[in-house]
Parts: structure tokens; sequence; C-alpha cells
């Protein structure tokens, strides 16, 4: 591996495995790269970096320790373990750390955008990736999802594309441009759907909730919530409910009431 892992600003963990191999070393290719690939998939996985001379570094960034810890109980994971210690590791030292500090002399932003526009097809769009942690004003109203933002800027979701684009044989482009356009429509879709009139009834519970900012208006603006959405569901749960729904006036359906009254 000549990449190094692109981090997000600390801190977050690291998982240094450093080890002497033994002189075995059939499956141990096919078994790192499969414990690479599902490392990738795991959540909180930031990246990894590996070299190996005499003594083998394997360092893996996480998002929290708890992440790190949950890939350490994956079964696939322990099964390798095991197998590692019994034929391919003469030694070996798992170390775990937080990292509070990071710098370095990363290649230029400038430079990184020229390279992807030389990679692109002509009619491609060129977006620079980056992590963002704010600041922002305590103030904000858009704080809530400026937090989410800087939240999931500790993760690199590239990885997992990658592994998802070598599996399906799709660009990553493609696959991000799919992504990115889904997530992006969403709401347009969900409001053509619900209709102005419903969005707007359905914040104001939500909008009175926050104003006052107390746990028995929050509790008050479930309560209305639930009731406005089970009202709406109830269609949904017996097509029969209101005139003109469901098999009544379906002529496909067979029924008497579906056929046709003039003829």
């Amino acid at each position: 591996m000549d990449v190094l892992a692109s981090t997000p600003d600390p801190p977050y963990t690291a998982v240094i495995f450093s080890s002497v191999r033994s002189d075995d070393d059939e499956g141990y290719a096919a078994m790192a790269d499969a414990m690479e690939t599902l490392a990738a998939s795991q959540p909180g996985y930031l990246g990894i970096e590996t070299a190996f001379d005499r003594i083998g570094i394997t360092v893996s960034y996480w998002a929290t320790e708890s992440a790190a810890a949950a890939w350490k109980s994956v079964a696939e994971h322990r099964i390798a373990q095991r197998r590692g210690v019994r034929q391919w590791y003469r030694d070996y030292t798992v170390r775990v750390a937080e990292v509070r500090r990071a710098y370095g002399h990363p290649q230029p932003r400038e430079d990184l955008t020229s390279r992807a526009a030389e990679l692109a097809d002509d009619d491609g769009d060129v977006v620079a990736i980056h992590p963002w942690t704010g600041p922002w004003p305590d103030d904000d109203p858009d704080a809530n999802f400026k937090s989410d933002v800087a939240l999931y800027s500790r993760l690199d979701p590239l990885s997992t594309v990658r592994n998802l684009a070598t599996a399906l044989d799709i660009p990553v482009g493609a696959l991000v441009r799919y992504v990115l356009a889904k997530w992006a429509s969403g709401g347009s879709a969900a409001l053509m759907e619900l209709g102005p009139a419903a969005v707007h009834r359905l914040w104001q519970p939500i909008e009175r909730a926050e104003g006052a900012g107390t746990d028995e208006a929050r509790l008050a603006a479930y309560d209305e919530l639930r009731q406005y959405v089970s009202w709406l569901k109830v269609p949904l749960d017996d097509p029969t409910v209101y005139p003109g729904t469901g098999d009544a006036g379906d002529p496909a359906s067979g029924d008497p009431a579906s056929e046709n009254p003039t003829t």
C-alpha cells in the first residue's frame, strides 16, 4: 500500500499491530485482503496503513475506541486472529491509542483537484471531498444539521464505496453520483408526496415544542404528531375505510359494485 489513510481531524483511535512473521505464508495474502475489505465495511472505520520489512506494522484508524473494539469482536476477524497466532506470526503486539494531534505534508488540495480533473470524463463534475468540523455559533438555527455533518466527517465513505464498486463492477464516480442524487432528491420527493400543507401541519407541533423547550412540550408534540400520522395511516391499514378506495371501484375485482351501471 503506497497511499496514506485520509483521516479526519483528531481525536480518533489508532490500533497499531506490530508483528514478526513466521516462515509459513500459506493463505496469508488472501486472508489479509479479505480482512482489509471486511474492516472497511465496519461502522467507524477511517482507513488503514501497512508497512513490512523485518517487522510488519499495520495501523488501522477508527472514529472511536468502541468502533475499534467492535471490529476486534467480529467473528471472521477473530478466526483470522486465531489462525495468525497459530500459523503466521512468531511474535506480535497490539497497541490501541488515541490520536490527539496529526500533521504532515499532504498534497495541496488544488493539485488533487487538478489531478481529479485529468481523470474525469469530459462531461464529469469534479468535487473535492474533505472533512468539515465547524465551527458554528451556538445560536445557529442549523446547528443540529452542522453537528451531524461534523460527526460524519470522521468517517471515510470512499472505502465502502470503493469496495462496493469493485463487488458490483460499477465505477466509483457513478456510485457516488447515485448516492448524492438519491439523498439530495429525497426531500423533494417526500415534499411532492405529502404536499406543502401536510408538511406545515407536521412542523407546527415541532416548532411549538422547540419554542417552549420543555419535556412536557416535547411529549405533547409527539402525541400530536402520532395522532396526525395515525390518521394519515388509516387508509393504508384499511383500504375500504373511505368510499371510493380499495377494491370497491376496481373493475378487475369482480365485485358487483365495480360493474359499469351504463351497461
